[in-house]
């Protein structure tokens, strides 16, 4: 009898924690998108390897492409709201390496907005949206663009002092130029950003 009762109240002891556990999850996100509310700086670099006529399931440039190699370093702000969206501002420096022709170099201005989740190992994953601009100096200067980068993804200090962000699958994303030159460039890009607290936002 005393073994049954023992039985009994170890089940609704395991019952309980197990809708306890399931009852903390939407709360524990909740807890850490009210952490990441409000704005950081960022600094970041990247490269891209571009292909005119796009890249094979391999992910090598198709035949007869005009492939390109291109670097930028780039800073900015994230805006992180507690509904798991934001919005980011950028200025980006970069180069177009060999075998281009005409090599050069310029710089862009650029915004997006962005979805983030965070799940319970502390990974924060930022997925952007179509990201536009305007080239502010160099050959380029006043067209404007688009591209649609791949998420972002990294794990949040135990501090919250930093957050390091990084792509992580090869993902080919497409640059479209606008007019007059209306061209798009298929290209597979690899990022790192590294994000700062620097103020924490009174609104959603």
């Amino acid at each position: 009898m005393k073994s049954r009762r023992y039985l009994l109240f170890a089940f609704r002891l395991a019952v309980l924690a197990t809708f306890a556990s399931i009852a903390t999850l939407p709360l524990a996100a909740q807890g850490a998108r009210d952490q990441l509310k409000g704005t950081y700086f960022f600094t970041g670099e990247q490269a891209c390897l571009a292909s005119s006529l796009g890249f094979n399931s391999n992910l090598t440039p198709v035949a007869g492409s005009v492939v390109t190699v291109q670097s930028a370093s780039t800073q900015g702000i994230l805006k992180f709201k507690t509904d798991g969206t934001g919005t980011a501002e950028f200025e980006e420096l970069f180069i177009v390496h060999p075998p281009a022709s005409p090599l050069f170099a310029g710089s862009q201005e650029a915004s997006f907005s962005f979805t983030y989740t965070v799940a319970d190992d502390g990974v924060l994953t930022l997925v952007s949206g179509l990201v536009n601009g305007i080239f502010a100096t160099g050959p380029l200067t006043g067209l404007t663009f688009t591209n649609n980068p791949p998420p972002l993804s990294g794990r949040i200090a135990r501090n919250g002092t930093a957050i390091p962000l990084t792509t992580i699958d090869p993902t080919v994303e497409t640059a479209q130029l606008g007019p007059p030159l209306s061209s798009s460039l298929p290209r597979i890009c690899h990022r790192a950003r590294t994000l700062i607290p620097i103020h924490v936002d009174g609104e959603d």
